[in-house]
């Protein structure tokens, strides 16, 4: 019994840990970056979808999207890229 729950435990462990190291299912939606927005917390960018369609994002990618369900919601700001936002002087 013993050596039947330690093999269940490292089942487990592996399976948690290549589900880990799969690459998020939204990376494959296409024009994804169009269609979030992002928030910072503590100085680190998280990418969060908006609650509502952004405009310049396809009908189509939000919908897979909103399906896949990865990521979490929010009011948060959109922006155009992802890219760090530089100041102008």
């Amino acid at each position: 019994m013993k050596k039947l729950l330690q093999i269940a435990s490292l089942s487990l462990l592996v399976s948690t840990i290549s589900w880990a190291l799969l690459p998020p299912k939204y990376l494959s939606v296409p024009e994804w970056k169009s269609c979030v927005g992002s928030v910072t917390k503590d100085g680190a960018k998280f990418v969060r979808l908006p609650i509502k369609k952004p405009e310049n994002c396809p009908g189509s990618s939000w919908n897979k999207l909103t399906i896949l369900d990865e990521m979490e919601r929010c009011p948060c700001q959109f922006e155009k890229s992802l890219k760090p936002k530089t100041t102008e002087n």
